[in-house]
């Protein structure tokens, strides 16, 4: 079928798309799309996605499609963004789950890194990228800094034998892997390299995201590995600032598309609930110092592309239906069947060309509400209903779900509902995986990572990686049971290898479908060889 062709069989069919990101949204009445279709426009996706870009941008408000960056602003104080406030706040003992910032840790074991072309690179990263060198001013707002230095840490282990090595790294990550950083100083990054032996090197990345998104890291982490590889490179100078963005978004709250999101929201807030009742042990105030765990999970190529398949057959995305397998797990937990998630959204606005180029937090949320009581519906059906409602979200993000719940809070006043927040999270960067989110590869084997998250329980994200669906569920281990967070996860793994292989468990009624993982028939759930939780 030709690219005409194929515009108008959509449009005969009723079918209605739009983008976020990378990824390729359809709606279609049930029944419209037929396998071959499907096949289509996955071949058209490229196409597709450039069409609906340059409609948008032919769409987007005239001020903001034309934003000018302000040169001579640039270092003066700008408001944090909604998320950016949570994430800033969230960290002080005051909130519940607090005491830990936002913040991914990587280690790579490295063979032959040349340390002195990997600073000279990393130099020009911060030189380049503003909003590496920003700080929080105490009055709640942020200011990027004229320049920076910060010479990359290197620690030389050589003279010292392996077991003293292994000690001296060992301590080295408990420090850095739940570092908590002061927002008011710079720099909110840790850098460092322990030389092992004449090859090899182990080096620490440690960074707080309160400026930094899952998109950013695949922008920092791909442009310093090819300025490592070729220092000569030259990147095309950036003339947008993060700052000139987001008061430009801010603007819109003038705007008429800001109100018609809004009265959305507004309308949906009757749907709210509480977070999944999961089976806590403590109070989330009794909380102290928590230590999330980790539980790494993998489909191979083969099985995932099976996966995806079934999924786009029933009008749902990869990351539609993994975040529905999600659900149904939490539900088997979950004391109340109706509850809201907090779904993780990066929404880079099409409002000027090197959007996609910059460093910043363009993070939102939306909170998902589900209702898994039995009404006899397949879990195909079910995963349509949540993609529906996903989609619908990202019609109206201009509007944050950060000042929704504010919002549901203020009307709510002192009800329960009014306490309401938001600790189960779901991120997929799936469509950031082929702008390349896993560049420091080519520095090294990835041995050991991290994400936190202030005011989170559980955070289940998903990724690919060489073509794998990759899985990863950090708990806070002091909240949950013995066992509790690894049979949930070995339940959310046999539910994505069944709706991968079988047929029927698509139409299976709710309840049917999740298994519960025996103790003693536990399968090893890391297809990597590593241990299970590090």
């Amino acid at each position: 079928m030709k690219w005409s062709q194929l515009l108008s069989e959509l449009n005969a069919r009723s079918v209605q798309l739009s983008a976020s990101e990378d990824e390729l949204i359809i709606r279609a009445p049930e029944g419209n799309l037929s396998p071959e279709m499907w096949q289509y426009i996955a071949h058209y996706k490229s196409s597709l996605l450039k069409l609906l870009r340059d409609d948008s941008q032919d769409k987007t408000d005239g001020k903001a499609a034309q934003v000018v960056p302000q040169i001579s602003e640039r270092f003066k104080p700008f408001p944090l963004t909604p998320i950016q406030q949570v994430y800033w706040l969230g960290r002080s003992p005051s909130f519940e789950l607090g005491r830990v910032g936002i913040h991914v840790y990587e280690e790579l074991d490295c063979r032959n890194l040349d340390l002195t072309r990997l600073n000279q690179a990393w130099q020009s990263i911060l030189k380049r990228h503003e909003m590496l060198r920003v700080v929080v001013l105490p009055d709640g707002q942020q200011q990027i800094l004229p320049e920076a230095e910060y010479p990359i840490e290197i620690l030389d282990l050589r003279e010292f034998e392996t077991n003293e090595q292994q000690i001296r790294l060992e301590k080295l990550r408990r420090q850095l892997v739940q570092k908590v950083y002061d927002p008011l100083q710079f720099p909110l990054f840790t850098i460092c390299a322990c030389r092992l032996n004449e090859e090899k090197t182990r080096l620490f990345i440690s960074i707080d995201a309160l400026h930094v998104d899952m998109g950013s890291f695949a922008i920092l982490f791909g442009e310093w590995s090819m300025l490592y590889e070729d220092p000569t490179h030259d990147l095309p100078p950036l003339t947008l600032s993060y700052r000139d963005y987001a008061l430009t978004v801010e603007g819109f709250r003038h705007q008429e598309s800001f109100r018609r999101a809004q009265s959305y929201w507004q309308s949906r807030a009757a749907q709210l609930h509480l977070p999944p009742a999961l089976p806590y042990t403590k109070a989330f105030s009794e909380i102290t110092k928590q230590t999330f765990v980790r539980y790494s999970g993998r489909l191979e190529q083969a099985q995932w592309q099976k996966l995806k398949q079934r999924a786009a057959a029933a009008g749902v995305t990869p990351s539609g239906i993994t975040l529905s397998a999600m659900v149904e797990v939490l539900a088997r937990w979950s004391q109340e069947q109706r509850f809201t998630l907090n779904v993780t959204l990066f929404n880079r606005l099409p409002i000027h060309p090197e959007v996609n180029k910059i460093v910043g937090d363009f993070t939102s949320m939306i909170p998902l509400p589900i209702d898994c009581r039995a009404d006899g519906a397949s879990f195909a059906e079910r995963a349509a209903s949540w993609q529906k409602l996903v989609w619908e979200g990202l019609d109206h993000r201009i509007v944050s779900g950060i000042e929704v719940l504010r919002e549901y809070k203020r009307s709510q006043q002192q009800t329960q509902l009014g306490q309401l927040n938001l600790p189960v999270v779901f991120t997929s960067t799936l469509n950031l995986s082929q702008q390349g989110v896993l560049p420091l590869k080519k520095f090294g084997e990835r041995i050991f990572n991290r994400i936190q998250t202030p005011q989170v329980s559980l955070d289940l994200q998903v990724y690919e990686e060489d073509g794998d669906l990759i899985f990863n569920w950090d708990g806070v281990k002091e909240l949950f049971p013995p066992e509790t967070l690894e049979q949930m996860f070995g339940a959310y793994r046999n539910l994505l290898e069944k709706l991968a292989d079988e047929t029927d468990v698509w139409n299976d009624s709710y309840g049917e479908i999740v298994s519960v993982p025996q103790s003693e028939s536990r399968l090893s759930l890391n297809q990597t060889g590593k241990p299970l939780v590090s």
